[in-house]
């Protein structure tokens, strides 16, 4: 049991070392770092796999929104909402029928709309939960978590419901 990071960090660092351009080894480090909740080092990761473009050569689909997913993230655990909607819509954008973007984006209004206490944010994750609602689950070939499309998604909107004073709506959901 435990983490593996004591050992898995070490091999993957000499192994980008060895093979810089290798972005199947940046995907891997970004897991690691977010496994460990360094929060900072998996975002910049990530980032770096979907927004590499050389000659062409770009990830999967499926992996490039994996990594924006994931950072989104990390940068909202970070409170940098900026990166996190920036990731977010890179994910709409990859996949527009898959709800995780949307899940993420309300995750960032209502990031925003606590730190602002502006009721226009709490609307605005209503908004975004709203369209995550009528959209699906990832493929499974992604790793995706089932509680993100139930749990994570309806926590979302019974705060941002009881935040704009829709106590019913908060209960139901």
């Amino acid at each position: 049991g435990g983490s593996r990071t004591p050992r898995n960090l070490p091999i993957l660092l000499n192994w980008v070392k060895d093979e810089p351009l290798n972005i199947r080894i940046w995907l891997h480090l970004g897991n690691q770092y977010f496994a460990d909740q360094k929060w900072l080092e998996a975002a910049r990761w990530y980032t770096k796999f979907w927004m590499y473009n050389q000659n062409g050569l770009v990830g999967t689909p499926t992996d490039r929104w994996i990594c924006m997913t994931y950072a989104a993230r990390a940068w909202r655990e970070l409170g940098d909402t900026k990166h996190a909607i920036q990731a977010d819509m890179a994910a709409i954008a990859e996949f527009p029928e898959w709800a995780d973007g949307y899940i993420g984006m309300a995750e960032n209004m209502l990031q925003i709309g606590a730190r602002t206490k502006d009721s226009l944010y709490f609307n605005r994750a209503l908004h975004w939960g709203e369209l995550a609602i009528k959209m699906k689950p990832a493929d499974r070939i992604a790793f995706i978590n089932p509680l993100d499309y139930t749990f994570r998604l309806w926590q979302v909107m019974n705060v941002a419901y009881a935040s704009v004073g829709r106590v019913q709506h908060a209960i139901e959901a």
